[in-house]
């Protein structure tokens, strides 16, 4: 067989150059994107974050008979949320994993709810609003009976 007539299966030095090039553009590019491109529905997931917390909360409290407030502020923005347990006395605060912030939907009444197991009531009921920095928001809704759901829009009636 004539030497110029083989073709050679390996790559040019040129070729693997370019293809490297390419590729470590392609990575930088993904690399430096906005956040914002791959967290469409961080209060959404954060929203149901949030539920499936005060669903662990209601449980304990039920289980372990403890009653216990919920402190969710009326008038201003709030970066946690926090729950004390009655009977010995124990804080727990919920603290988002993005920048979320929290606050009692449409509400004039105290920022503190109560909740008995006894009666598995949370009195007064809530929605939760949770807001990013971008101003999107979702809503966490509990109600009288201590049932916990998110939704996109609070229900009527809802407090």
């Amino acid at each position: 067989m004539n030497r110029n007539n083989r073709r050679s299966a390996a790559f040019t030095l040129v070729e693997v150059l370019v293809t490297l090039t390419i590729v470590g553009t392609l990575a930088g590019a993904v690399r430096f994107a906005p956040v914002s491109l791959f967290r469409r529905d961080d209060t959404k997931a954060e929203a149901q974050h949030l539920a499936r917390w005060l669903m662990g909360i209601i449980t304990i409290s039920n289980q372990t008979g403890r009653a216990f407030t919920l402190d969710c502020p009326g008038n201003e923005s709030r970066e946690t949320l926090s729950v004390v347990f009655q009977s010995p006395r124990e804080e727990v605060k919920y603290v988002p994993r993005g920048k979320c912030s929290f606050r009692r939907y449409n509400s004039n009444a105290t920022a503190e709810s109560f909740y008995l197991p006894r009666w598995n009531t949370l009195t007064p009921a809530l929605t939760i609003r949770v807001a990013n920095a971008r101003g999107e928001w979702h809503f966490v809704i509990v109600s009288l009976y201590g049932r916990v759901r998110t939704d996109s829009f609070p229900s009527a009636g809802s407090s």
